[in-house]
């Protein structure tokens, strides 16, 4: 059953004042991946800070992302317990997204007996018929075996936050590396890695949520404050990237 769905942007979950889901600015998000030429879209993975938000927020977000989205939209089941994973995954599929996305539950770590037993109950109870993306899961070799799973992140499957920062140049580098253009490729990686070099800086999804504001796509506050001693550091890369922006999305019309 093993798939290949290639570059999915990872999307942040804008919160709004109170920390609630922003939805009018989710819905901006998804356009921007969806316009830069995103093979799917996910919604509620790490990236999209799912534990933070209710069971009616995620299936909600999941039910008009689908309707909103042009691109195939994957939804993060990520929960403490396989019920409500389970829950969230009918949900997702009943509206019509087209896989879901399964880490393993919260809170503890499990030993690899349990966790495949988690994997393969949800299997089961999902059918064949449902798409399952294992996400980080220590037995994701031995799962992939039974044949009940479409795949693993990061191989079938290249989850990107970033994508909610620089689309663009991403879909543009993963163009090249299809087509085999080289020279197109050393170029748009090298412009990728100044990104990153600029973002392992910072505390993960830092830089991305920072870019993402500078684009106009507001997502909240941050959910671990910056020190003091790296404000200045911060404001840095803010200009930079502000500097740096045009010149990626360009790219968009070559793609």
């Amino acid at each position: 059953m093993a798939c290949e769905r290639g570059l999915i942007g990872a999307a942040l979950t804008p919160r709004g004042k109170r920390g609630d889901l922003d939805f009018g600015t989710a819905f901006e998000l998804i356009d921007l991946l969806c316009k830069a030429g995103m093979k799917g879209i996910a919604l509620l993975t790490s990236a999209g800070e799912y534990p933070a938000f209710t069971f009616e927020e995620r299936t909600r977000l999941v039910y008009l992302g689908v309707k909103r989205s042009r691109a195939p939209l994957f939804a993060g089941t990520g929960a403490e317990d396989l019920s409500t994973a389970v829950e969230l995954a009918r949900e997702a599929m009943g509206c019509g997204a087209a896989g879901v996305i399964l880490p393993p539950p919260l809170l503890f770590a499990y030993p690899d007996p349990e966790l495949c037993e988690y994997y393969l109950q949800f299997a089961s109870v999902l059918g064949r018929d449902t798409e399952i993306w294992i996400d980080g899961a220590a037995p994701a070799e031995d799962l992939m075996r039974t044949g009940r799973f479409a795949g693993i992140v990061g191989d079938g499957m290249n989850l990107a936050s970033e994508a909610c920062a620089i689309p663009e140049l991403l879909v543009a580098l993963d163009a090249a590396r299809r087509s085999g253009d080289t020279a197109c490729q050393h170029h748009h990686a090298r412009l990728a890695g100044e990104f990153r070099e600029w973002a392992e800086r910072f505390a993960p999804l830092v830089a991305v949520k920072v870019a993402a504001e500078v684009r106009g796509i507001g997502t909240g506050g941050l959910p671990v404050p910056v020190a003091p001693e790296r404000a200045r550091l911060l404001d840095e890369f803010r200009e930079w990237f502000r500097n740096w922006l045009p010149a990626t999305r360009k790219l968009a019309v070559r793609v």
